[in-house]
């Protein structure tokens, strides 16, 4: 083994766990560190082959597991491990953008389901009971606290998020699994550009658009909200129209602000959730009016 790629381990390593240490101190900007954890793998994947990046993960997943909780081994090899490897056989082997963007796709929606499986099946994890402490802490954060005096009344705003969550959990794992293969795929293709291990090839999000029927399906899955299948709808097709809303702002001020700048304001913009309703917003005036081609023909 080379010492440039001893160097590299080595730092792939400390980046994996200050990404750990950060992502469980730093509140927003954490979540996105703890899901770009498969990043520093994808990058030792391209850089190298698979045979370094399965040593990795063994060697960090063992250092992990023997310094902060045994727990991680699992997760860096079914989670972590998984979405790496993937989405490093897609670029190492020059697929399109859009595959390569599908292939981590599946991998990190398919990890969810195997982590979420071995978390009740096998380490006998009650996640009703860490759901329901993590919405009361949530409700005692939150001025909603203050308005609810009625212990029953609260309970029932308990149970009403606990049943939402249970019922509509298949999409919140598809648009988290977007997510992830968004977050890696585009910081990726960045520091691969930038090692001069990858072509500059990039799904433009600015051309990110939603058929005119999401439309329809959004205002269906509205007003029959009460069925399982559409709460699952309304959550997948918000989630679309939010990014359609970025795609949006990215066309129109893409040559009027600096690129650096621009990522960094979207990106907030797309993490604070008072922003949300606003880029929803702006993705379902886009659907209707689609102003990127009236702009064109104009």
């Amino acid at each position: 083994m080379s010492k440039r790629k001893i160097f590299d381990i080595i730092i792939a390593l400390l980046a994996i766990l200050a990404m750990f240490v950060l992502g469980f101190l730093l509140p927003l900007f954490g979540t996105v560190l703890l899901l770009l954890l498969p990043l520093p793998i994808i990058i030792l994947f391209v850089k190298y082959d698979i045979q370094t990046a399965l040593f990795f993960i063994l060697l960090s997943s063992t250092l992990l597991a023997l310094g902060i909780s045994p727990i991680l081994f699992i997760i860096m090899i079914i989670n972590i491990g998984l979405i790496a490897v993937v989405m490093g056989a897609a670029i190492k082997e020059n697929f399109s953008a859009f595959k390569i963007f599908l292939t981590g796709f599946i991998a990190s929606f398919i990890s969810l389901m195997l982590i979420l499986a071995i978390s009740i099946y096998i380490f006998d994890v009650d996640i009703i009971a860490i759901l329901t402490q993590n919405i009361e802490d949530m409700l005692a954060m939150s001025e909603l606290n203050q308005l609810i005096d009625d212990s029953f009344l609260l309970e029932d705003v308990i149970s009403e998020t606990l049943n939402f969550i249970k019922s509509s959990f298949p999409a919140m794992f598809i648009s988290l699994a977007l997510v992830i293969a968004a977050l890696n795929y585009y910081v990726a293709t960045l520091f691969l550009v930038e090692l001069k291990a990858k072509n500059n090839s990039f799904l433009l999000i600015e051309k990110f658009k939603l058929p005119r029927i999401t439309l329809l399906l959004f205002i269906l899955s509205i007003f029959t909200i009460e069925f399982i299948i559409s709460k699952n709808i309304l959550l997948i097709i918000t989630f679309l129209l939010v990014i359609q809303g970025v795609g949006l702002l990215y066309w129109y001020f893409q040559n009027k602000i600096n690129f650096s700048i621009l990522i960094i304001i979207l990106a907030i913009m797309t993490i604070l959730p008072m922003m949300n309703p606003l880029l929803l917003l702006l993705g379902l005036l886009d659907v209707a009016f689609d102003f990127r081609s009236l702009a064109n023909q104009d």
